[in-house]
């Protein structure tokens, strides 16, 4: 057996790391035996598998930096007048191993080495080419990556404004899969992102407004409020924030001021605003707390990266919804995701 098999296959318990997900897992399915690294005969785990658990957090939660300046800094460095001193960014390696697993110096060095044998490599043609556990690497953090759920969310507009008339399973399936798990948070504020609303809640009815540039069809719409204020007919329905152009949808607002404001009555004209009670108990996602979801866990958890990247498609699903829109790009522009980055 070589040095490289012994270390791999050597065992390691729970109280030789500190990070929480590797402890759990290490006491839940670790294998009895005596740890190498303090003595203690306990649930062990090998440092082959603790390794893997190790290269796959990195992958999925940091970058490797560059090893050399760019080309604007090879300039700024050969500019005599320049200040500029290059450095390289990011954490050592072996520090990030260290901290993540939450280990000694000397276990982190084992796993730096089992990890540098695995992907280490050697390419004749570019002899400065870096093995990323090399002990001269340095690693950033990467931070969420939202793709699949903008993803997700181009596939439900697609649906909804050209593959779908109705309201169907398809898009149900994407909502439940973009906002099923928003319930379960709550606001920085303690509050929850899900209002219940109807009977006997803050929110017993929603408000619509029309504007009307005429007396006689105002008259008209207040003698029948029911036909002027609710959703459009089919015929006439044009594409909304979330319907395609023939498809009646309610938009209501939770008060006056707003479903004014919705309409952007221009100065002169008479503005009639209609009452709706809800008859039956319904749950409303606020928006604006969106921003205030936070997914607390550990990178080692395979389900974290996806978990993050979901939040922070959250933060920027609710900017887009919340911001003003002109009316003749209504049905465009709350459906364009931009790729804006929040923090």
């Amino acid at each position: 057996m070589s040095s490289d098999q012994e270390l791999e296959e050597s065992r390691i318990c729970g109280d030789c790391v500190a990070e929480a997900f590797l402890v759990k897992r290490i006491d839940d399915e670790g294998e009895h035996a005596d740890c190498d690294y303090c003595g203690v005969e306990g649930a062990t785990i090998s440092m082959s598998e603790l390794a893997d658990c190790t290269s796959k957090a990195i992958s999925e939660h940091f970058y490797l930096t560059p090893d050399q300046p760019d080309a604007w800094e090879e300039m700024l460095i050969r500019d005599r007048e320049s200040h500029y001193s290059w450095y390289r960014e990011g954490q050592p390696v072996l520090e990030l191993i260290q901290e993540i697993v939450g280990t000694r110096p000397e276990i982190a060095a084992d796993l730096r080495e089992i990890l540098d044998e695995r992907e280490g490599f050697f390419d004749p043609s570019d002899s400065w080419e870096e093995s990323p556990f090399a002990t001269t690497a340095h690693y950033e953090f990467r931070g969420p990556n939202s793709d699949y759920w903008q993803s997700e969310w181009d596939r439900l507009r697609r649906t909804l404004q050209s593959e779908a008339r109705f309201f169907n399973q398809a898009a149900v399936k994407h909502l439940r899969e973009i906002f099923g798990g928003v319930a379960a948070y709550r606001r920085g504020d303690s509050n929850p992102l899900i209002i219940a609303a109807g009977p006997g809640t803050a929110h017993p009815a929603f408000f619509r407004a029309r504007v009307f540039q005429s007396e006689k069809e105002l008259l008209a719409a207040v003698k029948r409020p029911d036909l002027e204020l609710g959703p459009p007919p089919e015929s006439v329905a044009r594409a909304g924030r979330m319907n395609a152009r023939g498809i009646s949808v309610f938009y209501g607002a939770t008060n006056i001021e707003t479903a004014i404001s919705e309409v952007r009555p221009p100065v002169g004209s008479q503005v009639l605003v209609g009452r709706f009670d809800i008859i039956r108990p319904i749950q409303l996602l606020d928006l604006n707390a969106l921003s205030t979801v936070r997914v607390i866990g550990s990178i080692f958890d395979p389900d974290y990266a996806h978990k993050l990247g979901w939040a922070q498609f959250l933060k920027t699903f609710r900017a887009l919804m919340v911001q003003p829109v002109m009316p003749e790009a209504e049905h465009n522009d709350y459906w364009q995701l931009r790729p804006w980055r929040i923090t």
